[in-house]
This record gives structure tokens, C-alpha cells and sequence, in this order.
């Protein structure tokens, strides 16, 4: 294995403090020592866990909710909420106008 850069180890460390060993250790085969063919299916295969625990643990975050409202016939919004690391990050309203 090659030596790891200062932010790596910084990642490590936070995993760490956190309790989430596991997750620094995906993200480390998966990233640093992936080759070409490393899948998420495969390294929960290796790990014995879900393929959707694999990418929860390999995400930067994720949608939970989405709003979608209908104003009109040439109009609707969405409302979209975002999490990361288990926590609301932020909450993101778009409108769409129909150009016709």
C-alpha cells in the first residue's frame, strides 16, 4: 500500500473518533486500493454486508424527501431535502415554468 497523504489520515482519524472504522475502511478499498473492475456489489460481498450499505457508507448524501408541488398547468415546484451524515443538511425549492 502506498503512504497516505495528511487528509487521508485526517478521514481516518474522524472515522474513527465516530466509531465508523467500517466506513473509512470502504472508502479506503474501495477509493485507494480499488482497481478497474471494484464494484459496490463486490465489496459488500467482501465485507458480507448490503450493496446499500455500501453506498450509504460511500456517499457524500442523500435525498430522503421530495415535495412535489403542482401550481398550474405551465408550473410546479419541488422541494427537495438533503442529508449527510445521518443529519438535514439543507433543503433545496426549485420552480419549473413549461416553455412552450
Amino acid at each position: 500500500m502506498r503512504p497516505r497523504s495528511p487528509a487521508v489520515e485526517e478521514l481516518r482519524e474522524f472515522c474513527n473518533a465516530r466509531n465508523s472504522e467500517r466506513t473509512f475502511r470502504l472508502f479506503e478499498v474501495y477509493h485507494l486500493e480499488g482497481h478497474e473492475k471494484i464494484s459496490y456489489e463486490a465489496t459488500g460481498k467482501d465485507y458480507a454486508i448490503a450493496v446499500t450499505d455500501v453506498t450509504n457508507a460511500l456517499a457524500d448524501g442523500h435525498m430522503h424527501n421530495a415535495t412535489y408541488t403542482f401550481l398550474d398547468n405551465d408550473h410546479f415546484k419541488t422541494t427537495l431535502d438533503l442529508s449527510q451524515d445521518q443529519k438535514d443538511a439543507f433543503t433545496e425549492d426549485v420552480t419549473y415554468v413549461r416553455v412552450t
